[in-house]
């Protein structure tokens, strides 16, 4: 098992790469949670200077959205 973790001691490498190094468990385990922070102080840092987060709705995620994957339906 590799555990692919950005800023780790673990070099990164592609699937195939480690897969040739004779890894068949690769994990990626914060990638999701790295990803979201980034985007949620992103955001909020948007919604304190601008006091809305009418401009930056292109990137935010709308509820119907949500519905057709039926995460809240």
């Amino acid at each position: 098992m590799c555990n692919m973790l950005e800023g780790g001691k673990t070099p990164l490498h592609k699937r195939r790469e480690l897969m040739e190094m004779g890894f068949h468990l690769i994990k990626s385990s914060l990638t999701t949670v790295y990803a979201a922070t980034r985007t949620l102080v992103n955001v909020l840092a948007a919604l304190k200077k601008a006091e809305t987060t009418r401009d930056e709705l292109h990137r935010l995620r709308q509820v119907q959205q949500h519905r057709q994957h039926r995460l809240l339906a």
